[in-house]
């Protein structure tokens, strides 16, 4: 019996370090335009404290066909909302959001795409996580 008892005690050992191994997944993102739309957890997410402002491989980005002049949405998690978000694309960026929807038109690419990068901000105003999207003009 002293045997079984080691055994159980280690089975819950090992379960309980399997179970905090697991990362909290982080939110997802949807980008729309047209009928068509992507959505992506972050590149770089982090649940508490801030992530490098250059982290996020562009190669990772969910490719969504665009059309010059395409309204483009861009839908976020609820926990995204707190501190705040941005999308960010070619020089230019967008004011801070703090409503889970926003949304532009998209301009005249020239046969290229574009790289759209959605910013979470904490409550300090660091990065918090980075999601990437390349609309490409079809």
């Amino acid at each position: 019996m002293p045997a079984r008892r080691h055994v159980l005690a280690l089975g819950a050992v090992v379960g309980l370090a399997a179970v905090s191994a697991c990362q909290k997944p982080s939110p997802y993102v949807t980008v729309v335009a047209g009928k068509r739309s992507a959505s992506a957890q972050a590149v770089c997410y982090a649940h508490r404290g801030s992530v490098n402002p250059t982290c996020g491989n562009e190669a990772r980005a969910k490719v969504l066909p665009v059309q010059p002049g395409d309204r483009v949405g861009v839908s976020v998690d609820s926990s995204l909302l707190p501190g705040g978000w941005y999308v960010a694309a070619q020089q230019g960026r967008s004011r801070q959001i703090t409503e889970p929807y926003f949304s532009f038109q998209v301009g005249d690419l020239r046969g290229g795409d574009m790289v759209l990068r959605v910013v979470d901000l904490d409550r300090g105003q660091r990065p918090k996580g980075f999601w990437l999207f390349r609309l490409r003009e079809q």
